[in-house]
């Protein structure tokens, strides 16, 4: 009898560690593994890279744009708008990309050595910065309207101007503010997982605010855009402000519906939705490929 019940109980041992092992993988696979869960973690860990003082951040899972037919148009329009950087930073090489004003993040799959050699031809290593690999135009070079400084990394290539790549290193190296804060991070795990993140923060008295919004395919040639924004201010003025914000979007939104019935054209806009939950006002709206290109790239 005592036989039995060991081999019965090494049973149930051996069936729960089976089943562990399943929930982990099944654990893995919802969040580490998805790759959503990695484009919204890149999109905050670039974020904390961008310093305090610039008011706009902008993020491009570009990666799942290149791999996913359904983006393939919105895919060629980026390569041609931004793409990479002359032919230093090829476009395949570039997994994520983020930028905050004239100041440019990728992360990428590419050899540094070969980054290196490129950049030697207009560019020089400056030894002056001892903590990092800094590259800066040469004077001879000044006035081909060349990008002023690279800096190197293991997979992350960062260029601007040298006081942008100076101010990219008092963040990173010093600690100085980043535009990466608890209410901005909050508001952009908020949004629906999609291929580019903007995010921007307005101080302005009475009504300051953040701002982010994203875009993803709902379905082939249609577009969810998201937009989430909340409002720093409180009080009756405040409030009020906010009610002005509102009445606002709903009247665009009415008015381009009038607009597209005038022409008898049927509206690249659909699904609009509003909702206020405190100080956060989020709507959503569908569009079509064209028309989320033009707004995106040429608007």
């Amino acid at each position: 009898m005592s036989t039995g019940k060991s081999h019965n109980s090494g049973k149930l041992i051996l069936l729960a560690i089976v089943a562990s092992c399943l929930i982990l993988a099944i654990v893995l696979i919802l969040t580490c593994g998805s790759p959503e869960a990695s484009a919204r973690a890149a999109c905050i860990e670039l974020m904390k890279k961008v310093p305090a003082g610039y008011q706009d951040f902008e993020f491009w899972d570009i990666d799942t744009m290149r791999n996913n037919r359904d983006y393939a148009s919105m895919y060629d329009v980026w390569v041609e708008k931004h793409g990479g950087y002359r032919d230093i930073i090829p476009v395949a090489g570039i997994e994520y990309r983020a930028s905050g004003g004239v100041l440019t993040m990728v992360t990428c799959d590419l050899p540094l050595d070969d980054i290196r050699n490129k950049l030697s031809n207009d560019y020089y290593r400056d030894n002056g910065y001892t903590d990092s690999e800094v590259w800066l135009l040469k004077p001879e070079q000044q006035d081909r309207g060349l990008i002023g400084a690279f800096v190197l990394d293991d997979g992350l290539v960062i260029w601007g101007n040298k006081f942008n790549i100076d101010d990219y290193l008092g963040v990173v190296l010093k600690g100085r503010p980043s535009f990466y804060k608890d209410d901005v991070a909050g508001i952009v795990k908020r949004l629906p997982a999609g291929i580019m993140i903007r995010a921007s923060v307005t101080r302005v008295t009475g009504l300051g605010s953040i701002t982010a919004m994203t875009v993803a395919p709902e379905k082939a040639g249609v577009y969810r855009w998201t937009s989430v924004t909340r409002f720093l201010d409180t009080g009756d003025i405040a409030d009020h402000l906010v009610e002005v914000y509102i009445e606002s979007l709903e009247n665009d939104f009415r008015r381009t519906e009038e607009i597209y019935r005038e022409r008898k054209e049927p509206s690249p806009f659909r699904d609009f939705s509003l909702e206020r939950n405190g100080p956060d006002v989020t709507w959503s709206v569908l569009v079509d490929d064209e028309q989320m290109i033009a707004l995106l790239f040429y608007g």
